[in-house]
């Protein structure tokens, strides 16, 4: 009895969304001392530290509890069909998009976007394609039943902010930058997924 209870704590402890976790334990620490405000000038170490950085309470839980602890989740411990290495290599390439989706907007605007909505939304890409492309081979039995319910959260989450900006005008340009986002993430993991060899993908994939 003990020995299987043992075992299935630690199963579970492995399959913890460590790097999600970090990040938002990084990003809580950032705004409650306050080592990065939002009011820090324009510079290069905001745009490079732009998904740390939130503007107030709302701002830091919306993201960060109802937005990227879904996705992170997901990214890291439901897309298990891909190797770890893949998934934590898509994990960077969602800072990647959304860092090129904030210098956008600098060089644009004049003004850098902060906090991990850029994020969340680079990661729905990942999600939506990765369930979209390889539904027919996942297992929804267990916990694994939750990820279309992630996957709806999230869809859920951009269909917010798109009712906001519906509601109140001055909200379209988070809008825009959201929707930038997202668009550029579906474009580049699309480009890819026609650029690589089937052997290459399936180089990605588990065995087992």
């Amino acid at each position: 009895m003990v020995e299987s209870s043992v075992g299935w704590l630690l199963r579970f402890l492995k399959r913890l969304p460590y790097a999600t976790f970090i990040f938002i334990g990084v990003s809580f620490v950032v705004y409650e001392y306050p080592i990065l405000p939002s009011t820090m000038p324009d510079s290069l170490a905001k745009l490079l530290l732009h998904p740390l950085i939130h503007l107030d309470d709302n701002h830091i839980y919306g993201n960060l509890v109802l937005g990227l602890l879904v996705v992170g989740t997901l990214i890291e411990r439901w897309m298990t069909r891909l190797k770890w290495v893949v998934r934590y290599g898509l994990l960077i390439y969602c800072y990647l998009i959304s860092l090129m989706t904030a210098a956008l907007f600098w060089a644009t605007t004049r003004a850098i976007p902060f906090g991990s909505s850029g994020l969340i939304l680079t990661g729905l890409a990942v999600v939506v394609l990765y369930y979209w492309k390889l539904h027919n081979q996942l297992s929804l039995k267990g916990w694994n039943a939750l990820g279309p319910v992630g996957v709806g959260f999230v869809l859920a989450f951009f269909a917010g902010i798109v009712y906001r900006a519906f509601l109140d005008p001055m909200q379209f340009p988070s809008l825009s930058l959201h929707g930038v986002a997202f668009l550029l993430s579906v474009f580049f993991l699309r480009g890819a997924d026609m650029l690589l060899s089937s052997e290459t993908k399936n180089k990605m994939l588990r065995t087992s």
